[in-house]
């Protein structure tokens, strides 16, 4: 995880994360504007699941920046607009959750999909931003993309082991806490 240590240290990085973020949002709308993303979703459901893994990946990260920068607060709004995607990426509405929508066509691509950008490191760390430092019930799967026959694919990270893989980027928090 040492490169990604690195990356969320770099300010011109960080700068590309927030830059495709914000070009994601506004492909998103576009797309309902010019009623473009029914199509989208009826014919190509990989390129909604795609946008909708790779805003997961990049809160993620931006996530854990601000962590390092001691700029954390659980209302931040990208701590909440985290939360909200998680709700929809692990929702059972393919009106929400087009992971599940595309694994209609091709299961396998987005478990593919689903898992790295759900359950990866960088979800373990989103995962205890949200549920253990913030306190937010975070969603529970009610299908099932990511077969439950191995666990390691398709659980969060636990406590010790996120602690552990993002000491440096955790280290404001934690000191903030141990002193609270």
């Amino acid at each position: 995880m040492k490169s990604g240590m690195i990356w969320r240290k770099t300010e011109y990085l960080i700068q590309r994360d927030y830059k495709t973020l914000h070009w994601l949002d506004q492909l998103g709308s576009l797309w309902v504007k010019t009623a473009i993303f029914n199509e989208i979703k009826s014919k190509y459901p990989q390129i909604a699941a795609d946008r909708q893994g790779t805003t997961l990946e990049i809160l993620q990260d931006l996530a854990l920046v601000i962590v390092s920068k001691g700029e954390f607060t659980c209302d931040h709004p990208l701590i909440e607009r985290l939360y909200r995607e998680y709700i929809d990426a692990m929702s059972d509405d393919t009106e929400r959750n087009y992971f599940l929508l595309y694994s209609k066509k091709n299961s396998r691509q987005a478990k593919m999909m689903y898992q790295p950008s759900v359950y990866s490191a960088g979800g373990g760390a989103a995962n205890y931003l949200l549920s253990y430092i913030c306190g937010k019930d975070m969603p529970v799967e009610k299908y099932n993309i990511v077969k439950k026959r191995d666990p390691y694919s398709c659980e969060f990270y636990d406590v010790d082991d996120v602690e552990f893989v993002f000491r440096e980027e955790l280290k404001p928090l934690l000191k903030e806490m141990k002193n609270d």
